[in-house]
């Protein structure tokens, strides 16, 4: 139970600093990589990926 707790902690505090960078952040540029599309943010001196289009499962 301890070790899901942690996880789960853990991905709240990804989630809600990703949220911050795309509110708060500088928008730098959206780039294509191979098949995923994410937006590049900067915000308190480090870079954020966040995707911007659904991930497809390869057949």
């Amino acid at each position: 139970m301890k070790h899901f707790l942690r996880k789960l902690a853990s991905t709240v505090r990804i989630l809600a600093c990703m949220g911050m960078a795309r509110t708060f952040g500088k928008y730098e540029h959206t780039v294509w990589d191979h098949g995923l599309n994410y937006a590049r943010y900067r915000w308190r001196d480090r870079t954020w990926a966040i995707p911007t289009s659904h991930l497809e499962e390869e057949s």
